[in-house]
């Protein structure tokens, strides 16, 4: 029962490591999920639309989980992204828009 009940808490603990490393990941800013790939752009952050580019799909942004937010694809020109709602993220990185300046506000 004890060597059971080990092998069980062992594959339990590599099931929730492999799932919440797995679930994260760097979403591209899209401001324009209709068109193929990232475009820069104005828009609204929330987590309803779909406006985050995975590397090969669009997706919403999900506050449960810690992804990491990525503005700049060097497409097109910068705009405002507003805060729709509270959003939770890893981090926030600036990369070179096509041109012009990122501006973020709530």
């Amino acid at each position: 029962m004890k060597t059971r009940c080990w092998k069980l808490g062992v594959v339990f603990l590599l099931l929730a490591s492999f799932c919440n490393g797995a679930l994260a990941q760097n979403l591209i800013w899209d401001a324009d999920p209709t068109l193929a790939g990232t475009q820069d752009g104005s828009g609204v952050w929330s987590t309803t639309t779909n406006t985050w580019w995975t590397g090969s799909a669009n997706t919403i942004w999900n506050n449960s989980i810690p992804n990491g937010a990525i503005f700049g694809s060097g497409s097109d020109q910068a705009g405002t992204v507003v805060l729709g709602e509270p959003i939770v993220c890893a981090n926030i990185r600036f990369n070179a828009p096509g041109a012009g300046n990122y501006t973020t506000c709530r």
